[in-house]
């Protein structure tokens, strides 16, 4: 528990009962998703800004299996090769170049580097030129919890309204 709580609770004298317990830590652990941090690095002045910014609204559906469907579908027709570890991304002349961890050349006409944030902090992919200090900075001053949202915003409904978990807001 967080030491504001445990202060709260033993200055305010107040008893909870162990439902109402689980209700309160349910309800902490949601606003920890929903902030996508830890409590303790969630601004006072921010915490609640979901409330005013709707960011949800309209048609929308949970993917009950997972994104992968998706990911399968846009991945379709593409050379997507997996188990080699890049080493460096060159885009200095007219196409990209990847280098992996076993001396393989791949060109390509753009480079999409989707890697985990601790992989760029490592810098565990050398890029040629190197990338500007501005990204770097912000690369080194971002942080990651264990939970990661992702929302995808579509220009129309292309789902089936019948889908298991999709529903339609009024």
């Amino acid at each position: 528990a967080l030491p504001i709580y445990k202060t709260f609770i033993q200055e305010s004298g107040i008893q909870f009962t162990e439902l109402e317990e689980k209700v309160l830590q349910f309800h902490l652990s949601n606003l920890e998703y929903a902030c996508g941090s830890n409590l303790y690095q969630v601004s006072a002045r921010s915490w609640d800004h979901n409330e005013f910014f709707a960011q949800f609204s309209g048609d929308h559906t949970l993917l009950t299996s997972g994104y992968s469907p998706i990911m399968d579908k846009l991945a379709e027709g593409l050379d997507i090769r997996l188990n080699c570890p890049v080493k460096t991304v060159d885009y200095t002349g007219e196409v990209g170049q990847v280098t992996t961890a076993d001396g393989t050349v791949w060109t390509a006409q753009k480079v999409l580097v989707a890697v985990p944030l601790a992989m760029l902090q490592k810098g565990a992919i050398q890029f040629n030129p190197p990338l500007p200090e501005k990204k770097l900075k912000a690369i080194n001053s971002l942080g990651a919890g264990v939970i990661e949202k992702v929302a995808l915003q579509f220009p129309y409904r292309f789902w089936d309204s019948k889908i298991e978990g999709a529903d339609r807001k009024s």
